[in-house]
């Protein structure tokens, strides 16, 4: 299968409401997603799609991150290419104003004390009311502590959006 035969099945499944049974059922899903496919809603299991600036073919997988505005331009434009319609969100009042075809999502980023990225994660809300996540090769689930990445020093927040499906 070719990258945009891949890349297509990705942009049709976004589309859809996520379907949180598959990242915890069929173990290949499970295996082979991460935050990052969980908070667009992508369930095919190939993980090195889902890595900020892959889908965009923005960023190489062995390319470091190099800055936490670089984190949010690739999120940009892997939206773009997904067809993913984005707004900035400021306040926790907009997210509670969503609709079935909308959800929010956190980026938070892993920053070293010398600047470093080491690593990026989302969390997800949707119109349930609920804050969910998935972390690489594990099960999906709800958050009790949507603010537990808030208060880690080692994560920043870099930016929520609320995320628009066409269907």
């Amino acid at each position: 299968m070719t990258k945009q035969e891949r890349l297509d099945i990705v942009r049709k499944e976004v589309q859809s409401p996520i379907n949180i049974d598959a990242y915890n059922n069929d173990t290949s899903i499970r295996d082979n997603t991460n935050c990052m496919a969980y908070a667009i809603g992508a369930t095919f299991p190939e993980l090195s799609m889902y890595r900020l600036g892959a889908i965009s073919d923005s960023k190489s997988l062995d390319e470091p991150y190099y800055s936490t505005q670089e984190l949010i331009k690739l999120l940009y434009k892997d939206l773009d290419v997904l067809g993913l319609k984005y707004e900035k969100v400021f306040n926790d009042e907009s997210i509670k104003k969503i609709d079935s075809n909308q959800y929010i999502i956190k980026l938070y980023a892993f920053v070293f004390a010398d600047g470093r990225i080491g690593d990026f994660h989302f969390i997800r809300y949707d119109n349930n009311g609920k804050w969910t996540e998935k972390r690489s090769r594990q099960y999906a689930g709800e958050m009790y502590d949507c603010h537990r990445y808030d208060k880690d020093w080692m994560y920043h927040h870099l930016i929520t959006l609320k995320i628009t499906r066409k269907g």
